[in-house]
């Protein structure tokens, strides 16, 4: 980060002798320079991640978890293979949509590709860290790690629900378990460097590009004229417009609905535009104070913050996953998960948004009352996908068994 600190600084200084107009500077250091900032910012986790899954692979231990974890995935409508697939989403999802070509069967490879994006990946995580430790600082490791539990449930359910609605022929598993075995370093150095061109191939184009579009929407107006202000922008504008959306789940701000906007590009880019949006740019310590701030343009409360942390959790991947998702699957299969994604963070949003602010107000009979109506949703809901009434089954419907008769 600190190389390529000095690397951006040194074609800054080169701008300036050069003396070229101040957007085409801005075009240069904040659009193309900082979309390269990120694909390097990707780099040391992509290789790092290529390097162990090589490795494990090399060796054989790979072949050995998928088989440990088919029993448990089978319930899901997954199989064992997707393992390697959902542990690599926790790294980068757009990497992780890449191996799930290995899938054989299409419907597994569309449920584990709709799982995917709830292995809430490692862009996120500067977000939680920040949010965390200014409104929940005494137990910010309990949020983080409560929020990934609940990814991993959500995403269980999502699977789950989904088995139900579209059940597929139970297949057996077969895959060939490897004996223990020690390959050479340099064989798994040349696989590393093969998917990390492929990943640089696939999704660094991506990330270049959006970060042009996202330069172009917060520095440009309607005009197509450079401004300086942030709130002369084509951004500003659309967070403006479409912000009253927001405010049933407390988000009710341009700063933070353009924040949001900005993350489809990249995850990366959340806390940097709510660091230039508070112009607070480079001081995380003065970010953190002016989140907590009513004054600020972007500012916080104990129950939005909760709600903030959510909608990112769960909502639409990097729009670099979502093309790669687009070219792995189908064009149509990616926009449905780009809204089903958005509209399962806002439904949670609100409901955590709902009940933050009856604890907050101590509205705990009310509170009780709604955390009582949503379980019960959930239980008639898994209560009907599991006795749902079919004629082949005269009554209780398998739905394994039940498509196994149709067939």
């Amino acid at each position: 980060g600190n190389l390529f600190d000095e690397f951006s600084n040194l074609i800054n200084s080169a701008i300036i002798k050069i003396n070229i107009t101040p957007w085409a500077h801005s075009l240069i250091i904040n659009g193309l320079v900082a979309g390269v900032g990120v694909i390097v910012s990707f780099l040391p986790q992509v290789v790092l991640l290529s390097l162990s899954i090589n490795f494990l692979e090399n060796i054989g231990y790979l072949s050995r978890v998928a088989y440990m974890f088919d029993g448990f995935f089978k319930k899901l409508g997954l199989t064992g293979k997707s393992v390697l697939s959902i542990l690599l989403g926790y790294g980068c999802t757009a990497s992780a949509l890449i191996t799930t070509r290995g899938l054989d069967n299409i419907q597994v490879r569309k449920r584990t590709a709709l799982v995917l994006p709830f292995a809430s990946c490692n862009a996120k995580l500067p977000i939680f860290l920040l949010i965390a430790s200014v409104f929940f600082s005494k137990h910010k490791v309990l949020i983080i790690f409560g929020l990934y539990v609940f990814s991993i449930i959500i995403g269980v359910f999502v699977s789950y629900i989904s088995c139900k609605i579209k059940p597929q022929k139970s297949e057996t598993f077969f895959m060939e378990i490897p004996p223990i075995r020690v390959q050479s370093f340099s064989s798994i150095i040349k696989n590393a460097i093969s998917s990390t061109k492929d990943f640089i191939k696939r999704v660094g184009t991506t990330l270049i590009l959006c970060s042009i579009i996202v330069w172009v929407l917060s520095n440009i107006d309607f005009s197509f004229h450079y401004v300086s202000s942030s709130q002369e922008s084509i951004i500003y504008h659309i967070s403006k417009f479409i912000s009253p959306i927001f405010a049933p789940i407390g988000l009710n701000n341009w700063g933070i609905v353009s924040a949001l906007v900005i993350g489809l590009s990249a995850k990366e880019m959340v806390v940097s535009c709510l660091a230039i949006t508070n112009g607070v740019v480079g001081n995380l310590n003065m970010l953190s104070a002016s989140l907590a701030n009513p004054a600020s343009a972007i500012s916080l409360s104990p129950a939005s913050s909760i709600s903030f942390l959510i909608f990112v959790l769960l909502y639409s991947p990097c729009l670099s996953a979502i093309s790669v998702m687009a070219k792995e699957i189908s064009k149509k299969f990616a926009a449905f998960v780009f809204v089903f994604q958005i509209a399962i963070a806002y439904g949670f949003s609100l409901i955590f948004y709902l009940l933050s602010n009856l604890a907050i107000e101590n509205k705990w009979i009310e509170l009780f009352i709604v955390i009582i109506l949503i379980a019960i949703m959930f239980a008639l809901m898994l209560k009907y996908l599991k006795k749902k009434s079919c004629n082949n089954c005269k009554g209780k419907c398998n739905a394994r068994i039940c498509y196994q008769k149709r067939q």
